[in-house]
């Protein structure tokens, strides 16, 4: 684990405003961060938010999750997950904006030489609907 402290310096002294604590797995990959405030009138650091990344055999990410610090439960805001192809190119990624129950996603391709060709992006209303193509 790893942690970034923020710090405030009035003078000589230090105060702790916010801090992040990083996770990582046995390769490195980090798979969750969480943002935290420090609460001055109660002296505890607050939970706030938290980022959650999954990987594949292969150390590509497969999921990330956004999480807000709500009544004293994670509630999550946002799930993303990629799909790769066999060379290991991100070919499709969707996005789920759970507030506003949006879902997004976008399909991608690439050239013989691994160079992008075209993302086409599209929305979900009982089914896929293009947005835009790149």
């Amino acid at each position: 684990m790893t942690v970034v402290l923020n710090q405030l310096a009035l003078g000589f002294t230090y105060l702790d405003q916010t801090r992040t604590l990083f996770v990582y797995d046995g390769n490195h990959h980090p798979t969750s961060a969480i943002n935290q405030s420090w609460n001055i009138g109660l002296s505890v650091w607050e939970n706030q938010s938290r980022s959650e990344s999954e990987y594949n055999g292969l150390g590509n990410r497969t999921l990330e999750r956004e999480s807000n610090w709500i009544s004293g439960a994670w509630l999550a805001t946002d799930v993303d997950t990629f799909k790769y192809n066999g060379l290991n190119q991100n070919n499709q990624s969707v996005h789920w904006d759970i507030p506003g129950n949006e879902v997004t996603r976008d399909d991608i391709s690439y050239d013989g030489s691994g160079n992008l060709v075209e993302v086409i992006s599209y929305v979900f209303f009982g089914s896929w609907f293009p947005l835009i193509a790149m």
